[in-house]
């Protein structure tokens, strides 16, 4: 499975709505092209494509969290080794040994947020229920097989979301774990202008009738937009595999999991004000482990005009035609031996229309996926 890549090209469009708020509390954005975009940052994303995780698969989610002493502490008390006083000492000294300091303020999280699997977590409590590691861990200097305890650590199953999404621990980087995939930030394929809700709330108990107590209960502003997004991803499934201690099951699985996540989470911010839900319109998977994963966001540095009605077709015109030039230039999809792509989209046109792209098959949105995930399949079969 030499250089084996899965590229994920979509388009979605979304209605008025706040999805990724910066400090001011406003829609993001950023300038490319020359004009204002919608920005949505790969951040947020991989925050709503961890929480579709948990419905995809709800055994096999990660934790990052700062409580992992209180985690542990807690789970061991569940199983009758030590009190909150006597293990306090020795899980504080396992914890900063092997994954991060804690802090002074408060003293009972760690410095930074720690992010680990299921899989994981059960072998820190194994090792921590053997007597003898606990016993030492409480000494002032203890004398543990640090390289021991940290191959234990390393050989446990990673969850999807860290073998995808990485771990970084400055202070234990033997921990550390490298990304197999690539979020973009999600950019708007034309310009876009920020625009203010002025909206009131009423006091239900308030008497309209007296001229002191009129008015509304709660008066503000709310920014929003309205943008048709380019959204991109890379997995690398060499890294993968490595995260994954080669499983072919979890690979399998992780991949699934994450192209269904990556097209159907959305952020949740102001969702209750918005209700914002909307699945992307067109998608493009490119399977290859020949020739250079590229992004496809040039294909809107030319912004797509807006205002004549057409903002979805012009959007996947625009894109299938950027394949198109990359396929003239640099031959990324015609070696079909090595490069393999599918398409779904909801466009009300012929996919023949759409000038371009390598492949003319509509497939619903879970074939796609589902056929991605085997050709990966084939050729990691292939080199077996």
């Amino acid at each position: 499975m030499k250089n084996l890549k899965i590229e994920i090209h979509l388009l979605q469009n979304f209605p008025p709505s706040c999805l990724n708020r910066d400090d001011t509390n406003t829609p993001k954005t950023c300038e490319f092209g020359g004009v204002t975009r919608a920005r949505v940052s790969s951040q947020c994303w991989k925050r709503a494509i961890r929480e579709q995780f948990k419905e995809i698969t709800p055994d096999r989610v990660g934790t990052r969290t700062k409580r992992l002493k209180s985690e542990l502490i807690s789970a061991l008390v569940n199983k009758k080794i030590g009190t909150l006083e006597t293990l306090d000492v020795p899980v504080s000294k396992f914890v900063s040994t092997f994954y991060a300091e804690m802090d002074n303020k408060p003293p009972h999280e760690t410095n930074v947020l720690v992010f680990y699997s299921p899989a994981e977590f059960d072998c820190m409590l194994s090792i921590l229920s053997d007597e003898s590691i606990l016993t030492e861990l409480g000494k002032e200097t203890p004398a543990i097989k640090k390289n021991d305890i940290e191959k234990r650590l390393r050989l446990s199953t990673l969850s999807p979301d860290v073998a995808l999404f990485a771990r970084m621990l400055a202070k234990h980087p033997i921990q550390n774990i490298d990304a197999a995939c690539q979020v973009a930030h999600a950019i708007s394929t034309h310009s876009v202008n920020l625009e203010l809700d002025f909206f009131t709330a009423i006091d239900d108990l308030k008497d309209t009738n007296e001229s002191d107590d009129a008015g509304a209960g709660m008066l503000g502003t709310v920014g929003y937009d309205s943008a048709c997004y380019y959204r991109y991803a890379l997995i690398d499934c060499v890294q993968l595999a490595n995260n994954l201690n080669n499983s072919a099951e979890d690979i399998e699985s992780t991949v699934y999991g994450f192209l269904t996540a990556f097209c159907e989470a959305m952020p949740i911010a102001k969702k209750n004000s918005f209700a914002h839900g909307n699945l992307p319109f067109f998608a493009f998977f490119v399977v290859r482990q020949a020739g250079s994963p590229t992004s496809l966001v040039n294909a809107f540095a030319k912004p797509v005009n807006a205002l004549n009605g057409n903002l979805l077709l012009d959007s996947a015109n625009a894109l299938a035609h950027q394949v198109g030039m990359f396929e003239q230039c640099y031959e990324l999809y015609s070696d079909d031996e090595n490069v393999k792509t599918f398409l779904s989209h909801m466009l009300d046109v012929n996919t023949d229309d759409l000038e371009g792209l390598p492949t003319k098959q509509n497939l619903a949105m879970k074939k796609a996926i589902s056929e991605v995930v085997n050709a990966m399949k084939d050729y990691r079969d292939s080199e077996a």
